[in-house]
């Protein structure tokens, strides 16, 4: 991997993005990071530039979506408590819109944590991840990527009323999972940052990764 790459943040008010934030912040690789957010957040990093922006005009921000690889986490902790479908529909519009800016200032990586399933599994999130899906497979990254887990561990200090499940889950199907049980895998949320930086360094080939193998790669095994 070439010296001095710049990663593009969006999504850094979730747990996966804080994590995903530290990751990078820590990795020699790269040595510059900058974020998109709607509220300003602390840093104390000098590799770490904060741009509070609206997400609904990306456009006026276009001159500063520049670098190598574009991280975003999609996804709301709330999503079930609100209106569902017109907040997914405006992340879907938001996500495309970036990753059009993106390609257009010649980012090579996309790299998106799309989980498989929100808490209650509505068919309307499903169709929503595939419509990003498709539209970004024909925007011709040199590399994308999307990371599916299915059930993620936030810890103890989560509010999210799916945790209590994903840790049961996970002391039932235990650390080395088979079968069809792979799918559906409890992950923390370290274990998913720290793979996506992963793939986002390596060309692994694969363009969708269920828990276990993003399990896998933060272990440094093969896929």
């Amino acid at each position: 991997m070439s010296e001095g790459r710049t990663a593009i943040v969006f999504g850094v008010s979730g747990s996966v993005g804080k994590s995903l934030l530290f990751q990078l912040a820590t990795d020699p690789d790269y040595t510059s990071v900058v974020v998109f957010t709607k509220k300003m957040l602390p840093s104390g990093n000098s590799k770490i530039a904060i741009h509070v922006v609206d997400f609904e005009n990306l456009q006026s921000y276009m001159h500063l979506i520049k670098g190598n690889d574009l991280f975003c986490s999609y996804g709301k902790e709330k999503v079930f408590f609100e209106s569902l479908e017109r907040k997914e529909n405006i992340s879907v519009k938001t996500l495309i819109k970036l990753a059009n800016i993106a390609k257009n200032n010649q980012v090579e990586g996309f790299f998106c944590m799309v989980p498989k399933n929100t808490f209650n599994r509505l068919f309307f999130f499903l169709r929503k991840v595939t419509v990003l899906e498709k539209a970004i497979s024909v925007m011709r990254f040199e590399r994308y990527a999307f990371l599916k887990p299915t059930f993620i561990i936030r810890g103890s200090s989560s509010y999210i009323q799916a945790e209590p499940f994903s840790l049961q889950l996970k002391k039932f199907i235990g650390s080395v999972p088979v079968g069809k049980l792979r799918n559906i895998f409890p992950i923390d949320i370290d274990i998913i940052a720290k793979a996506m930086v992963k793939i986002a360094k390596t060309k692994m080939g694969k363009k969708f990764y269920n828990s276990y193998e993003l399990k896998n790669i933060s272990d440094d095994h093969e896929v």
